[in-house]
């Protein structure tokens, strides 16, 4: 039964029954609609997928869409790959006794160090690359010798018959704008 309206003016209640549930799912519906939609639009703006890229004959990495190769040498085996002020470089070297951090030090010392004006290194945490190959990441911000201040990361990695560095460096501020771009192509890394 209808309870009686206090007020003359008030309509008599109406039962019914409550949908607190429905616009939350509709809302949470319209918003994984409009997510998808524009994950589709930026995959389809970033053009088609490249060929994975060989790297002598131990490394393989396959560029995310919107990434190009710039360069690729056979001695010593190194890429070079961009995307607008971000550039990630790979070198391969020799198997290497010391492991991951070996490499890693190597590099420090023969490319970061000569290379830079200065450069702050930061710590260095394991990782892997694909199929399980050790690796060693750090970052660093560095000064080119013509005053740009640059960040950068780092993964060495050391397999069987070969150990391979993935430098990814940019002017400050422009590497998180790639950074999972950069993670999906060198965790994904075939280090042979």
């Amino acid at each position: 039964m209808d309870r009686l309206p206090s007020r003359p003016d008030e309509a008599l209640a109406q039962r019914r029954t409550e949908r607190r549930w429905i616009p939350v799912l509709i809302v949470t519906a319209l918003i994984l609609l409009v997510a998808q939609g524009a994950k589709s639009v930026a995959d389809a703006m970033a053009g088609p997928t490249a060929p994975a890229v060989e790297v002598g004959s131990a490394v393989e990495i396959q560029p995310r869409p919107g990434w190009d190769v710039e360069s690729i040498s056979t001695s010593p085996p190194a890429a070079r790959l961009h995307r607008g002020t971000v550039l990630l470089d790979v070198f391969v070297y020799g198997a290497e006794a010391g492991g991951a951090a070996a490499v890693a030090q190597r590099y420090v010392d023969e490319a970061l160090r000569p290379g830079l004006a200065s450069v702050w290194i930061g710590g260095a945490a394991e990782t892997t690359l694909a199929g399980g190959v050790p690796a060693v990441r750090f970052g660093y911000i560095g000064l080119t010798h013509d005053g740009v201040s640059l960040e950068g990361v780092v993964i060495a990695a050391s397999g069987h018959a070969a150990s391979a560095v993935f430098d990814a460096y940019a002017p400050r501020g422009s590497l998180a704008t790639v950074a999972q771009d950069l993670r999906v192509m060198i965790d994904g890394a075939v280090l042979r």
